[in-house]
């Protein structure tokens, strides 16, 4: 309905280009001091408690030691985007996409947390996924809220959780060799690593659930 101009070659391979680096960068963080020197995959980066040790390890490695029940051999993804990044998620721990709808607030709540739906009896927690994924950008105001944004909810963690997404892609089958596995720990647990010829970044659900769940009851930014 609203017939905004296309963009232009050029300015199409600026974006192309801009968000290469992008991905790029994701991979190349260095680790956060006390965290350099701790090689052991299964710490954490971030605040919160280690996971227990039969749950999925947050930094990633290589797909056989920390992602195996998914990635050890071929498997599928969905594509989805949030801010004009786009995102993959293996559909072996995907719950289930629904439109979006109005999400019930509930006060105390971290920055990230929008909400509360209800799909099938359950409550669903509602997070801004950019505000996880790319916090710099909706700090700079580069982004309109999630709440104007999103378009669908994409169900993980067993359907207690929902990441509202702008774009729903298509499905992706990838080959474990396609992806640049993350080996080293950084600010972003979740990230699996990147499929650069998809333009993506490959999510680590679980991680990003455990992610999720240390900072719900945080107080929100800036209040």
């Amino acid at each position: 309905m609203s017939g905004g101009r296309k963009p232009a070659p050029t300015e199409l391979l600026e974006q192309h280009l801009a968000l290469r680096s992008y991905l790029e960068a994701l991979l190349g963080e260095v680790p956060d001091g006390d965290e350099a020197g701790d090689a052991a995959p299964e710490v954490q980066a971030g605040a919160g408690p280690p996971p227990e040790p039969e749950s999925t390890p947050a930094a990633v490695v290589d797909p056989q030691e920390s992602a195996a029940a998914w990635a050890s051999d071929r498997f599928q993804c969905l594509l989805f985007s949030v801010g004009g990044l786009t995102l993959a998620m293996p559909l072996a721990l995907l719950n289930g996409v629904i439109p979006w709808q109005e999400v019930t607030p509930l006060p105390n709540r971290s920055s990230q947390f929008l909400g509360l739906v209800r799909y099938q009896g359950q409550s669903v927690k509602v997070v801004d996924t950019a505000l996880v994924v790319m916090p710099e950008r909706v700090q700079r105001h580069e982004l309109a809220p999630a709440t104007e944004r999103a378009r669908h909810i994409i169900l993980m963690g067993g359907g207690r959780w929902g990441l509202a997404c702008d774009r729903i892609g298509d499905v992706l089958a990838l080959d474990p060799a396609d992806v640049r596995w993350r080996t080293t720990k950084g600010k972003r647990p979740w990230l699996a690593g990147t499929v650069l010829q998809h333009m993506c970044a490959l999510i680590e659900p679980r991680a990003l659930e455990r992610l999720l769940a240390t900072g719900e009851a945080q107080p929100p930014a800036g209040g």
